[in-house]
């Protein structure tokens, strides 16, 4: 549980400093934007800097919850951290 609340405490931390806009933060993943119009650059280098993957079409869900959970099917640019 600690581990847990010790990424989720760093995660945010990183949201907090990133000049991008974040939607989501998730263990493992961060949502940026739904916005088709954003300027992905800036994107793919913060998740560059966290070490991840950029999607250019990744979910706004958070596959680690509960599958029972309704989520919409719509793109987002996402940084895949696993």
């Amino acid at each position: 549980m600690l581990q847990i609340l010790t990424v989720v405490l760093l995660m945010g931390m990183l949201a907090q400093k990133s000049s991008v806009p974040i939607m989501n933060t998730f263990k493992n993943k961060i949502v940026y934007t739904m916005d088709s119009s954003a300027d992905v650059e800036p994107l793919k280098e913060d998740c560059k800097k966290r070490g991840g993957e950029f999607n250019l079409c990744g979910s706004t869900c958070d596959e680690s919850e509960d599958e029972t959970i309704a989520c919409a099917a719509v793109c987002a640019f996402t940084c895949d951290l696993e």
